[in-house]
C-alpha cells in the first residue's frame, strides 16, 4: 500500500513540474523568427559609432541563465552588423521552447540600448540554423560537459566528441 501512494506522490509531483515548466514558458513558445525594433540612447554629439569589439563586450555580460555563459561563447550570436549608428543583429537561443527565452532576449535588449552612439537597434530571433554545441567555444564546451560528467548529468559529452 506504502508503495502505491508513494507512486502516486511521484506522478502527481512529475505532472506538478510538467505544468510548471509549461507555464514558465513564452505564450506558444517563440515563432521561428522574432523581430524587435528599439532605439538606444543615442546623442548626435557622440563622435564615433561603437565598435564591433565594444558590442561583443556588452554582450558577453549576458549570461544564459541555465549554464551561466555567455552568449557570445555560447555562439548564439550568428551576425552582427554596424551602419552608420544603426545596429542589426541576428541570434538564436539553444532551443525553440527555453523556458528563458524572455529573460535572455530582454537582457540582450537592456545591453544593446545601454551602448551610446547607436540611434536604431534591430534585433531577429532566428531558429534557421538551429543552435547547436558545435556553435560553443570549445574550451567553454568542454569545461559545461566536465562539470556535466562531474554532476552524473551524462556520461558522455554532445555528439562532437
Amino acid at each position: 500500500m506504502i508503495e502505491k501512494i508513494q507512486k502516486v506522490i511521484f506522478i502527481m509531483l512529475l505532472i506538478t513540474l510538467a505544468v510548471l515548466i509549461y507555464l514558465s514558458m513564452p505564450t506558444g513558445g517563440l515563432k521561428n523568427e522574432y523581430d524587435w525594433e528599439g532605439k538606444s540612447s543615442y546623442d548626435s554629439t557622440t563622435l564615433k559609432n561603437p565598435t564591433e569589439n565594444e558590442i561583443i563586450e556588452k554582450l558577453r555580460q549576458v549570461k544564459d541563465p541555465e549554464l551561466n555563459v555567455d552568449i557570445i561563447d555560447l555562439g548564439l550570436i550568428y551576425d552582427l552588423k554596424i551602419t552608420e549608428a544603426e545596429l542589426d543583429i541576428v541570434m538564436t537561443l539553444t532551443f525553440q521552447r527555453c523556458p528563458y527565452a524572455v529573460e535572455l532576449i530582454d537582457d540582450v535588449k537592456r545591453a544593446l540600448t545601454s551602448i551610446d552612439g547607436i540611434k536604431k537597434i534591430n534585433l531577429k530571433i532566428t531558429f534557421n540554423p538551429p543552435w547547436s554545441w558545435e556553435r560553443v567555444r570549445p574550451e567553454v564546451r568542454d569545461s559545461i560537459i566536465s562539470n556535466m560528467k562531474q554532476l552524473g548529468i551524462i556520461e558522455e559529452g554532445p555528439a562532437h566528441e
